[in-house]
């Protein structure tokens, strides 16, 4: 019975662990994308550029808005990875106490 409830928590919690990990590289790509047109910024600013300036302007606020978007759904799926965690930790104590 523990062992099959072990597998079921491994089979329920697997997806969620999958997606906190997709969700953390986005971030991580996003952000290099901040840094990045940060960067670009700067030189358009010191050169002057007012195209390269609205450019990376854009770039900077659309992976920034993906940054907060990516963020929140982080917290979502955590959440329900915690959930699931803490209901099936209940479940295998649960068990040992019938023993």
């Amino acid at each position: 019975k523990r062992s099959e409830l072990i597998k079921e928590r491994a089979t329920f919690t697997k997806p969620l662990k999958n997606k906190v990990e997709e969700y953390e590289e986005i971030i991580f790509k996003l952000e290099q994308q901040v840094d990045e047109a940060n960067s670009m910024l700067i030189k358009a600013s010191e050169e002057e550029n007012s195209e390269e300036i609205q450019k990376y302007s854009k770039q900077l606020s659309h992976a920034q808005e993906g940054i907060d978007k990516a963020f929140e759904d982080l917290q979502d799926v955590s959440e329900k990875l915690e959930a699931l965690e803490v209901e099936f930790e209940i479940k295998l104590e649960d068990l040992e106490k019938q023993k």
